[in-house]
C-alpha cells in the first residue's frame, strides 16, 4: 500500500492539496501508465495531501456536527482549514509561488522581500495608522450598539438612518 508508506514518510504535515499524483508516482511499485491516480482510501489521500493535523481536525468537525455541537464543529473546521493552510506553507517553503514553465524561476521567501528601510518605514506607518483604525472600528460599534427593532424602523421610515 504506497499510501502508507507515503503517510509515513511525509509525516505530520503532507505533500500540500492536489499533490497526490505527483507524489504517489514517487512510491508506486508498478511503473505503468495509470491514467487516474487516487489513494486505495480517501483518508489516505487527505493524509497524504492535508497532513494529520488537517485530517483530524476535519474528523473531529464532522463528529461534533453529528452531535450537534455547532460552535466547536465549526471551530473544529477552522482548525483544519488553517491545517491545510499550514500544511501548504510549510511543504512549499522556501518557494511561494512556483514557476510551471522554469522551477529555478520560482519566486522565493527571499526574493519576495522588501529592504530593510521599507520594512522600518512600514513599521512606522503600521504603528500610527493601526491604533487610529482600531480607534475609529470601536467608536463606531460603540455608536451602532443595540438593536434595530420594527418599530424603531416603522418610527423613522422618512428619516435618513
Amino acid at each position: 500500500m504506497p499510501s502508507v508508506q507515503e503517510s509515513r514518510v511525509l509525516g505530520w504535515f503532507g505533500s500540500g492539496l492536489g499533490s497526490y499524483k505527483g507524489v504517489h508516482r514517487l512510491y508506486r511499485t508498478d511503473q505503468e501508465n495509470v491514467l487516474f491516480v487516487y489513494a486505495e482510501n480517501q483518508y489516505f489521500q487527505a493524509v497524504v495531501e492535508a497532513g494529520w493535523p488537517g485530517l483530524i481536525a476535519f474528523l473531529l468537525a464532522w463528529l461534533l456536527a453529528r452531535v450537534g455541537k455547532t460552535l466547536l464543529a465549526f471551530v473544529a473546521s477552522a482548525l483544519g482549514v488553517l491545517g491545510i493552510i499550514g500544511t501548504m506553507a510549510v511543504s512549499m517553503f522556501p518557494v511561494i509561488l512556483p514557476s510551471s514553465s522554469q522551477p529555478s524561476m520560482s519566486l522565493t521567501v527571499w526574493d519576495a522581500s522588501s529592504s530593510h528601510f521599507t520594512l522600518v518605514v512600514m513599521l512606522v506607518v503600521t504603528g500610527i495608522l493601526l491604533p487610529i483604525v482600531v480607534s475609529y472600528t470601536g467608536w463606531a460599534f460603540r455608536i451602532m450598539r443595540g438593536k434595530v427593532t420594527k418599530e424603531y424602523v416603522r418610527e423613522n421610515e422618512h428619516s435618513a438612518y
